[in-house]
């Protein structure tokens, strides 16, 4: 199976505010656009499968900003000038290819984070399909405003967000293009991807689960979130520099519960989150960081958090659990070791933590100095069943992972 490869390049990126189109905005000192080009440059697919055409389409303005900033570094792909939409640039694409190929993957430059792995994971999904697409689910609730302004719930178990890379099968793609030219429908209407062209046609559309760090940017902000993940990409959650001679990786393991009593307001990550109750501790009874401080103990054999903080210390009383946290992180320096990745979940019924997940984790990713995905927040329940099905309490779990360039034998405190 022959493959091409469209990069779409020619927005203007009138929602991003920036002073160039964010395409071209630096990354980690590269054009954004210079990781599209750079992933599908470096896969390679065994079997008979092969990408042997890829170009870039680029907005006819901007053709002295590509051969000033990405030329230099990618010279085999081909250029293609873009039109007044999306569909008008990949139908000038699709017409490029002298030598049809047997399919054509299309991705949008304001992608920077796909990687080869993820290409030759959607390239082989799709053998025998007329497309397929990366579909993220939808966590939050999906809300439809009316014309008369009033808000209507959806099934969100029913949509998904699609993402790019789409693959096609060339074609399909390229006849039903042609038809739109013909019929004049390629200059009137507006496609948001090209998976729905083959929806409106009738052919099936398959679908394979997508990458959150498949991120698009659309506004400044995104750029920084990425920045982040880039960091984690490029350095695998750790510095290679500083654990050169093949470091030991240790795992801690920290669990704490408490019951809820009577009060207002309860405190989870060091965030504070309005509820009916409180949790009930001789400290400020955060069942986050407990678990966290315990794992990060944990992973460097140095007991747990009763040992250093124990409940019948009247200095605790009341205390911070972000002073304990601070403890457990003080020795990490101390040996030389580095988190590389910190897993938590949280046990409950009540109260509702996806709202206040990310204020979670930005503050966990504070506290700790880590990169966006460094950090994993999660929630589940009990099923209604125990105490805590009950809603009588909080518990939750935490795993850390450590990278240590060396073990010292030492007694526990």
């Amino acid at each position: 199976m022959k493959i091409a490869v469209i990069i779409l390049a020619a927005g203007t990126s009138e929602r991003f505010s920036g002073q160039m189109p964010k395409q071209y905005q630096l990354l980690k000192g590269q054009p954004v656009l210079h990781y599209s080009l750079e992933a599908f440059e470096k896969t390679s697919i065994t079997g008979n499968i092969c990408i042997e055409n890829i170009c870039v389409v680029i907005h006819p303005s901007h053709q002295q900003l590509y051969h000033e900033m990405v030329f230099p570094h990618h010279t085999k792909p081909t250029i293609i000038l873009g039109g007044e939409s999306r569909q008008i640039s990949v139908y000038n694409a699709l017409k490029s290819f002298k030598n049809h190929p047997d399919a054509v993957i299309i991705h949008d430059a304001a992608r920077p984070l796909i990687t080869p792995s993820f290409i030759r994971e959607l390239v082989h999904a799709f053998q025998g399909k007329s497309a397929l697409i990366p579909l993220l689910p939808i966590a939050d609730t999906l809300k439809e405003i009316t014309q008369e302004g009033a808000l209507k719930t959806h099934a969100r178990d029913r949509y998904g967000r699609a993402q790019t890379p789409q693959i096609f099968n060339f074609s399909i793609l390229y006849h039903l293009y042609k038809n739109l030219e013909e019929n004049a429908i390629l200059f009137s209407k507006t496609y948001t991807d090209d998976a729905q062209i083959l929806e409106e046609n009738g052919y099936p559309v398959s679908y394979i689960k997508g990458q959150e760090t498949l991120l698009k940017i659309t506004h400044q902000q995104d750029l920084k979130i990425i920045e982040n993940m880039k960091e984690c990409q490029d350095n695998h959650l750790m510095k290679q520099d500083d654990f050169l001679s093949a470091p030991f990786i240790t795992t801690g393991q920290g669990f704490d519960v408490h019951a809820f009593e009577e009060g207002e307001g309860l405190i989870l990550g060091g965030v504070n989150l309005p509820f009916s109750r409180k949790l009930k501790g001789h400290s400020d009874a955060d069942v986050v960081l407990h678990a966290l401080t315990d794992a990060l103990l944990g992973a460097l054999g140095q007991g747990d958090i009763g040992m250093y903080f124990p409940p019948t210390d009247p200095q605790w009383k009341d205390q911070s659990s972000s002073v304990f946290l601070q403890h457990a992180l003080k020795l990490v320096n101390q040996e030389k070791a580095q988190i590389n990745h910190v897993d938590i979940t949280i046990i409950g019924e009540a109260p509702k933590i996806s709202p206040y997940r990310l204020q979670i984790k930005n503050h966990l990713i504070e506290m700790l100095h880590l990169s966006f995905c460094q950090v994993n927040i999660k929630a589940t329940t009990t099923e209604k069943l125990g105490f805590l099905g009950r809603k009588e309490g909080l518990a939750a779990m935490a795993i850390v992972t450590l990278s240590r360039a060396s073990l010292k034998a030492k007694k526990c405190p």
